[in-house]
């Protein structure tokens, strides 16, 4: 007869835990920012994805700092969403490769254990990252088809383009509008910070993140309705950082697996300055 009552109350007990969002040991609290690591292998194409202008979110970015914001994503495929503890909902959560790609160099290989390691050391002292193995060297063009903030459609606009503090993006502290380096990406993405970590022996000048934010001064020009259409290029090298891991393994000086690609986006704003 005991056995029969303690059933139910089980069953009710696991009911209650599992439904109640607000347990502490569930969820504590509101979760972090979710960081990113991916490989080369993670890149699904060079088309950028253009993040169109925002009015209620780019509006103060615009009138405080005279800039026109850009905002592109990386197109990425084989990702997964990784956590250490999925139960706990506010523990941190990472995108990295999926377990497809990490399958695909067989069920002996080393690369995920490899991959984990150099993971871990980027987390180390980082609460929060964006790292991908797409490096970027400069060369980055920008054109316009017509008059745009006092350049003459068809202008190379690159040499006036600024870094921006993103907007909802957790970077943000990176500053004001004006130029710092890298100008694509976070500072703690440069060579100098990440090469005692993936001693990657190429030459870069950072790391790309999934996403790039940059700004266009518009100095005193009025804001009209005019159709713009843009041309972005971006060269970049994209190191098969996976492929890497696994040629070590036979050859410690394996040379670093890479394509020589340019990231390009062609869209569209309904936004002008005269």
């Amino acid at each position: 007869m005991k056995k029969n009552r303690i059933f139910p109350v089980l069953l009710l007990v696991a009911v209650f835990v599992t439904s109640c969002d607000w347990m502490w040991w569930i969820n504590p609290g509101p979760s972090e920012p979710e960081s990113l690591f991916l490989t080369g292998e993670c890149l699904g194409s060079t088309e950028l994805i253009y993040v169109p202008y925002y009015a209620s979110r780019d509006d103060d970015y615009l009138e405080e700092w005279k800039c026109f914001p850009f905002v592109f994503h990386l197109d990425t495929a084989n990702v997964q969403r990784y956590k250490d503890r999925p139960l706990f909902k506010s523990d941190p959560a990472f995108h990295i490769p999926s377990d497809e790609l990490f399958k695909s160099f067989g069920k002996k290989s080393f690369v995920k254990s490899d991959f984990f390691d150099s993971f871990e050391k980027i987390r180390e002292g980082r609460s929060y990252f964006e790292i991908t193995t797409i490096l970027y060297d400069g060369g980055l063009s920008l054109t316009a088809d017509v008059d745009f903030a006092g350049h003459p459609a068809g202008e190379e606009l690159a040499p006036f383009i600024v870094s921006h503090p993103s907007v909802n993006h957790p970077s943000s502290w990176t500053g004001v509008c004006r130029t710092i380096e890298p100008l694509l990406s976070a500072p703690g993405n440069t060579k100098e910070k990440l090469s005692p970590i993936l001693d990657i022996p190429l030459d870069y000048e950072c790391l790309l993140e999934s996403r790039i934010d940059i700004g266009l001064p518009i100095g005193d020009y009025t804001r009209v309705v005019e159709r713009v259409t843009f041309t972005l290029k971006i060269p970049v090298r994209v190191v098969y950082y996976l492929q890497w891991l696994e040629d070590k393994h036979s050859n410690p000086n394996a040379p670093v697996p890479y394509k020589d690609e340019v990231l390009t986006c062609k869209f569209y704003t309904d936004i002008g300055f005269r």
